[in-house]
């Protein structure tokens, strides 16, 4: 087992490699979430994207951004309209 620590928007964190375990859709996500961070794309997609809610109890976008991002490597068919150009 070994260790690395990646940056994130939300800070530094640990992440753990395990040899002997099964590989799993979110395996590299702690890699994929450092790159972002560290080349601007992250904070460069919040500031283009075009939503805005005027809701007090409205997501923010980065928490809305996140969680689409996060439904893509799992395989989630709940977004399948959403097209990649579109963004």
């Amino acid at each position: 087992m070994s260790c690395a620590g990646v940056h994130t928007a939300g800070g530094r964190v640990q992440v753990r490699w395990e040899t002997d375990s099964a590989a799993t859709p979110m395996g590299q996500l702690a890699y994929l979430i450092e790159f972002l961070t560290l080349t601007g794309l992250w904070w460069s997609w919040q500031e283009r994207c075009p939503l805005s809610y005027t809701s007090p109890n409205a997501p923010s976008k980065a928490d809305v951004l996140g969680t689409w991002m996060l439904s893509r490597p799992v395989g989630s068919s709940a977004l399948l309209a959403c097209h990649h150009d579109s963004l």
